[in-house]
């Protein structure tokens, strides 16, 4: 008997023993219920009988308040309670067990029931149980007012086994409920090498047995069985040669399995499914200016190779990072090349979808996925704008306290979970989070995005029109044009220097005194990775739809520079239209002092007077006229909302 099925017989021997009437018992697999139940009924009642008969004479019936009065003038329970129990186990399809030792008519009996989707009439079932149990239990006289054949209900038990805990209602409090705990290490190991074994194969690889080990936690045993048996039919356990990227694959393809229909959580791919290769290695570099995010981890990389080895040699696990900045700068993408780097399955959580009207169950909605999530470990847990989710966490917020709630369970959560479950948290604005998210120890580290220079934004740019290019012979593996952009625009540099000339022609930002010259807001073009993307996909739509119909060559430099200077005079980046939040989220971030998650970023907090909300201005500091552009139109939002916010409240004081 493994550790789970004895853990969850002695919780439910405790409950029965101390009088409980109902007994939940939350697990998603059917034979493990009824095998703890079995098992339930041996130690307990020292024998076992499944029938399909009722055998067992007792009646339920819905007491109402007119029949809870006449209790109190001595009529018997029988008048009341003249409903079968045959009836309620046949619509609730409930096996029963009961002891075969003892006389038939006084035998304590086991209802057990699987429960998948708490159907509101099996709850009414369980209502009119724990009712009849109260009165047996009651200081009613059961040996005088009560026939012979009920007197024993009192001694009875109902099992509940269901995939999800009861539904909140006040029938939780008469009812225990029991998690059924996963599989222990040493359990998982033995139910590899037995099944390997069996079929003549020796894993000696103490290694990759670890490895093995981690990733089928939170798998059944039937599931291991069954995943391992998978990867011997597919020949991935040959003695000779290992296949292990294809055996991890399988088991994660068994893991986005169990997230099918699971509210809340979703399987994000990133890794091709067939060979566990990557599909797009050049997606970081398409982000640009994320590299020291990048490197942070890095160097964890070999820590989640081998977490056991990493705890003996005195690494702690990395519990998570957050990510904050503005809009389109590449943190979602980020997330995806976390699982890459550390490669592990990624995870997505809508805090949304967990919230339901009913009282108590959000937060019920809310451990049920973190538990999801841990049986799902190791993986990274992917929140993205976490300040959505929690910004009605505080404390007058008018959901009740929902938000409140749901966001300490999951504080407590991240704080005491051991399971290797790396979060990574993205917000676009951290002014919505409860300060308690900013503790230490919450995460490991805590980065900011800002807006890319100009060799970030050339780099966005070629590795976009390399994406293209490698799309395109994808999809026309025989076609003689090969790349649909020349391949001079995959050099970095010529973009650099098209933005250069650009922003220098039209676009350029004369600063006096940490000041716009003329006191106005530019009109500059400056753009973030997202504003990019976009522009390449206006770029390749206009080439496309005004190409000749037998294109020869390529789409080539001079028309392509010409096509997206032409798509930019028109268009409406980020940098243009949103200064005044791009000023907020920098004083935001200055004062949360965040790392930047970039080797090179536009602004210095040093340069930043928190008490006069003023940023210097070094005019040399720049060469690049792009670069150049930038940093002033920035500085200058800095200083101008200051005063235009400095202007406000003189007028309003007046």
């Amino acid at each position: 008997m493994t550790e789970q099925i004895s853990h969850a017989v002695e919780s439910i021997k405790l409950a029965y023993l101390s009088h409980t009437s109902v007994v939940w018992l939350v697990t998603g697999e059917k034979e493990v219920a009824s095998e703890i139940v079995e098992q339930f009924t041996i130690e307990h009642f020292g024998a076992f009988r499944n029938s399909d008969v009722l055998g067992c004479p007792v009646y339920l019936h819905q007491l109402t308040n007119n029949s809870i009065n006449d209790l109190s003038k001595d009529k018997t329970l029988k008048e009341y309670l003249d409903k079968p129990l045959k009836e309620f186990i046949g619509k609730c399809n409930i096996k029963h067990f009961s002891s075969i030792s003892s006389d038939a008519a006084n035998t304590p009996s086991v209802f057990y029931l699987w429960q998948t989707n708490n159907d509101k009439d099996v709850m009414k079932s369980i209502e009119n149980f724990v009712t009849v149990h109260g009165f047996m239990n009651a200081e009613f006289d059961v040996q005088s007012k009560t026939p012979e054949h009920i007197r024993t209900v009192h001694l009875s038990l109902a099992i509940i086994a269901s995939p999800t805990p009861p539904p909140a209602s006040w029938l939780t409090q008469y009812i225990e409920v029991v998690y059924v705990k996963p599989l222990q290490n040493s359990e998982i190991q033995k139910l590899i090498l037995d099944r390997l074994s069996s079929k003549g194969i020796e894993f000696e690889d103490e290694y990759r047995l670890r490895q093995l080990v981690v990733n089928l936690r939170g798998f059944s045993g039937r599931k291991i069985s069954q995943t391992i048996a998978r990867c011997i039919l597919s020949g991935f356990f040959d003695n000779k040669n290992i296949q292990w990227p294809k055996i991890l694959c399988e088991i994660r393809f068994m893991k986005r399995q169990m997230l099918d229909g699971f509210v809340g959580l979703k399987w994000v791919d990133v890794q091709d499914d067939k060979y566990h290769e990557t599909v797009m290695r050049e997606q970081l570099r398409v982000a640009g200016g994320l590299e020291v995010i990048s490197r942070w981890l890095n160097d964890r990389k070999e820590i989640f190779a081998d977490t056991e080895k990493a705890k003996k040699s005195g690494y702690d696990i990395p519990k998570g990072v957050l990510i904050t900045g503005i809009p389109g700068t590449g943190k979602s993408m980020m997330a995806k090349e976390t699982a890459r780097i550390l490669d592990l399955p990624l995870i997505a959580l809508d805090l949304g979808d967990l919230q339901e009207g009913l009282v108590g169950a959000s937060e019920e909605h809310m451990a049920q996925a973190l538990r999801k999530v841990e049986a799902m470990a190791p993986c990274v847990l992917w929140i993205d704008e976490i300040e959505k989710a929690f910004s009605g966490s505080n404390s007058g917020s008018s959901d009740g306290g929902v938000m409140r709630r749901m966001f300490g369970k999951f504080l407590t959560w991240m704080q005491e979970k051991t399971a290797t479950c790396f979060v990574f948290a993205t917000s676009n604005d951290i002014s919505e989070l409860p300060p308690e998210i900013f503790r230490s120890e919450r995460f490991d580290d805590k980065f900011f995005s800002f807006m890319p220079m100009v060799d970030e934004c050339a780099e966005i740019f070629g590795n976009l029109i390399t994406q293209e290019n490698k799309k395109y012979r994808n999809n026309n593996p025989n076609d003689e044009l090969g790349n649909l952009f020349s391949i001079e625009l995959t050099r970095p540099g010529v973009w650099k220097n098209f933005l250069n000339d650009y922003i220098y022609r039209k676009c350029r930002v004369d600063m006096d005194e940490n000041k716009w010259k003329d006191g106005k807001v530019p009109q500059c073009k400056l753009l973030t990775g997202a504003d990019i993307s976009m522009l390449v996909k206006l770029l390749k739509f206009k080439l496309l739809k005004n190409k000749p119909e037998n294109l020869t060559t390529n789409f080539s430099k001079n028309l392509v520079l010409e096509t997206v200077e032409d798509e930019l005079d028109k268009f409406m980046p980020y940098g243009q239209t949103n200064l005044k939040d791009i000023v907020i989220c920098f004083r935001k971030l200055s004062l949360n002092r965040f790392k930047s998650a970039s080797s090179s970023c536009i602004i210095n907090f040093d340069d930043y007077n928190v008490e006069t909300e003023e940023m210097c201005y070094d005019t040399s500091r720049y060469v690049d006229a792009y670069d150049k552009t930038l940093y002033a139109t920035v500085v200058g939002a800095i200083n101008f909302y200051k005063e235009s916010k400095d202007k406000n409240s003189h007028e309003n004081s007046k």
